[in-house]
């Protein structure tokens, strides 16, 4: 089965529109707390660029809870 499984299309599918759904929430959130119009693509890329910053942020913590 591999790539193409059933299971695995559905949750790619099901991943794609949570993310839609969490950029279109983001677009408006950014429009009503900012008073800023922005494209899909703009508030995919701070979407992104969050995801990322809370990512190091997990990786910095875990390492100090780890090696201190």
């Amino acid at each position: 089965m591999g790539l193409y499984d059933p299971i695995f299309l559905f949750w790619e599918s099901i991943s794609k529109m949570v993310e839609e759904k969490f950029i279109q929430e983001l677009k408006q959130f950014i429009k009503n707390e900012c008073d800023k119009d922005v494209s899909l693509q703009e508030a995919s890329e701070i979407a992104n660029g969050l995801v990322g910053w809370y990512d190091l942020l997990a990786k910095i913590y875990h390492r100090t809870k780890t090696n201190g």
